[in-house]
């Protein structure tokens, strides 16, 4: 199992009020600026780039907008009870994040990690949420040797 730039489920170190907002902007800058560090502009046009070849969409309706944030409520709070089946995972785990993730405090990447039984966690330091962008080249070869090796 792959798991990149999440969150345990047992209660988290939440992401700043700040940085969700921005995420959430509708200003682009601002909200690129949560998932990449201000010298990262050549990834963080790739990934513009590469969105912008998506087809539109529509905004989710309210109330899933709604059931979403109490979602990731209980789930930050470690109310939920997936979250406590986390030290029950058995399967070979990469836990993986950019060291300047403002979505993800790193801190819950450790967290993670300490829970699972069989763990390697890779944390890019330098970059943010959207390490996996950031830092392809690296990225891609760590999930194939993570893969043949488990």
């Amino acid at each position: 199992m792959i798991l990149c730039a999440t969150f345990p489920g047992t209660g988290t170190v939440r992401p700043s009020q700040a940085a969700i907002n921005d995420l959430n902007s509708a200003n682009s800058n601002r909200a690129m600026s949560v998932l990449f560090p201000p010298d990262q502009s050549a990834a963080k046009s790739a990934f513009e780039i590469a969105v912008g070849n998506y087809p539109a969409s529509s905004p989710a309706p309210s109330v899933v907008a709604a059931d979403q944030t109490y979602a990731v409520d209980e789930w930050f709070a470690g109310r939920d009870s997936a979250g406590g089946k986390t030290t029950g995972i058995n399967a070979p785990t990469l836990v993986a994040d950019g060291g300047l993730d403002r979505l993800d405090p790193v801190v819950n990447d450790h967290r993670l990690a300490s829970l699972l039984l069989k763990k390697q966690l890779k944390l890019y330091p330098d970059v943010g949420h959207a390490f996996l962008v950031q830092n392809v080249t690296t990225f891609v070869p760590t999930v194939e040797a993570f893969l043949s090796a488990n």
